[in-house]
């Protein structure tokens, strides 16, 4: 291995952070939190249980003292060496002293609260939450209901790791050169990390974390904006998810267009014909007073008809392709049917009828699946509600954003283990680094380094892991599914936390909601 700079290792700050936000505590989990504390009091050890609602510890905890007959009724968390901390403390903090400039950390400050107030995402929550608070204070994290080990045996001692970071984290193949190597076809070593976020150890303001939560913001702006609907177009998928029969213009306009080369100009049709099938919705949804209105209907119908019409032409010409080549067999057009136009249908009517008909296809199966669907509908939109006509309640949206929280901590450290090797273009700055033997990371010195940050057992032993001294169970006692139902809610007007703080104002809320539903009406014409 390449010979390091010798640098002062910082030993972990002696904290313990844990994480509740959603409800009530569970029993076993907070005298578990407990347990920690008190048994690591005697080395320095501190434990912040950060939370949405002080009542949701406070409560569970007067009950415990009651249930066990303690008869202390003076005992409170503070004297068992745990302190409760409101995460909007937290959010204040970021306004104050914020990780970024002021607009990545407003966006940050609106994630969290839309995770803790809105969509009630909760895991997301814990996930945000844990990389703020490591950033700034550094410490220890653990999920709430992971068991430490404690023994007689046990010495609680801060971490003192090579690279400032340890957590449940192994370097593996990347999923390429691990497909090559299972096809025994020559592959490279090229690694990356994987693991989970649920046990972590830092050294404060570690660049791993400033990257992790940029990371996690650039795939939420990513959620918010991606469309749902024509986002897997191809002739493939038309023809046997949807059974629709397509013709030789359609199938080469589609395979056109869907060329990677022709990404932009893919993106900015499928915007503008989701665009065109929306406002077509609004218009059958509007209900006519009067015959003069259903007349003004009729005629913007046909106008947004005529306009997609002109989409797919102008687009055809983009892709280089001559429409009098094609010929159009004979079809019914529920368009023509609907408007009563009389003109000959061509390959771009036909073809438009077959879009606006896929469109409203890939909604009524999502509205099925989701109970939700419409045209502008993203990624993010499409995860947090429940299936339609079962009792399940389970977040929807929380496989993406838990997804991207936990990704983003691997891809964090990947580059961060590779940054010798991309210096140029790395997302690492060379201050920050200074504190680190950067010098060596390189892919030579990928796994060695890697290994350091591991606090596995061994290399096949992810059971049990090691952090601060003290050995940790890593079987979790699943306390983020019980009581489900109960914590994940769909109507943002139960919650108590709506009017306690200042970053979500129902009465403003209400009049902008109100004001655009007015703008809404107004614009098109009619009332709604």
């Amino acid at each position: 291995m390449q010979e390091k700079t010798e640098l002062k290792r910082e030993a972990i700050p002696t904290l313990f952070h844990r994480v509740w936000a959603g409800g009530q505590i569970q029993t076993d989990d907070l005298k578990s939190i407990i347990n920690l504390s008190r048994a690591s009091r005697s080395s320095g050890f501190k434990t912040i249980l950060w939370t949405d609602d002080e009542k949701h510890i406070q409560k569970e905890f007067d009950q415990m003292i009651l249930n066990e007959g303690s008869g202390d009724i003076h005992a409170s968390l503070k004297s068992l060496n745990v302190e409760v901390r409101n995460i909007h403390t937290l959010l204040e903090k970021l306004k104050t002293n914020p990780i970024f400039s002021s607009k990545e950390t407003n966006d940050l400050i609106i994630n969290i609260l839309r995770e803790a107030i809105g969509h009630r995402n909760l895991a997301s929550v814990s996930d945000l939450i844990r990389y703020c608070v490591l950033y700034y204070e550094g410490g220890y994290y653990l999920d709430t209901d992971l068991r430490p080990i404690i023994t007689s045996d046990t010495k609680f001692q801060a971490d003192t790791p090579v690279l400032g970071f340890i957590g449940n984290f192994h370097p593996q193949l990347t999923a390429y050169q691990t497909f090559l190597k299972s096809m025994g076809l020559p592959y490279k070593k090229e690694y990356t990390m994987y693991g989970n976020n649920d046990v972590l150890g830092v050294i404060p303001q570690h660049p791993i974390l400033r990257v992790a939560i940029k990371k996690i913001l650039a795939a939420y702006t990513k959620l918010d904006l991606e469309p749902i609907f024509l986002k897997e177009l191809s002739v493939g998928k038309i023809e046997k998810t949807n059974k629709l029969k397509l013709n030789l213009f359609e199938k080469e306009f589609i395979n056109a267009l869907s060329d990677e080369k022709n990404k932009v100009l893919k993106a900015k049709f499928i915007n503008s014909i989701l665009d065109i099938s929306f406002n077509l919705r609004l218009l059958n949804n509007t209900k006519a007073q009067t015959p003069a209105q259903q007349d003004a209907i009729n005629q913007k119908k046909v106008a947004l008809i005529k306009s997609s019409e002109q989409l797919i032409q102008e687009t055809s010409s983009a892709l280089s392709l001559e429409l009098k080549k094609y010929s159009v067999g004979t079809s019914t057009n529920i368009f023509t049917a609907l408007f009563k136009r009389k003109e000959k249908q061509t390959v771009v009517t036909k073809a438009n009828e077959l879009i606006l008909t896929y469109i409203n296809l890939e909604i009524q199966q999502h509205q099925e699946q989701y109970g939700l669907g419409y045209e502008k509908a993203t990624e993010m939109d499409a995860k947090r509600y429940p299936r339609a006509g079962t009792n399940d309640k389970y977040n929807k949206r929380l496989a993406h954003t838990v997804k991207a929280s936990i990704y983003s901590v691997y891809d964090a450290i990947t580059e961060f283990l590779y940054y010798n090797d991309k210096k140029d273009s790395s997302v690492f700055n060379a201050e920050e680094m200074k504190r680190f033997p950067s010098e060596t990371f390189t892919a030579s010195n990928f796994l060695e380094n890697a290994r350091t940050i591991s606090v596995a057992a061994s290399v096949d032993d992810w059971t049990v892991t090691t952090m601060a001294g003290c050995q940790i169970e890593m079987n979790c006692a699943g306390s983020w599914v019980k009581g489900q139902g109960k914590k994940v809610s769909f109507d943002d007007s139960v919650l108590p936390s709506r009017t306690k703080h200042s970053f979500f104002d129902v009465s403003v809320s209400k009049a902008a909601a109100t004001n655009s539903l007015v703008d809404a009406a107004v614009t098109t014409g009619f009332t709604f």
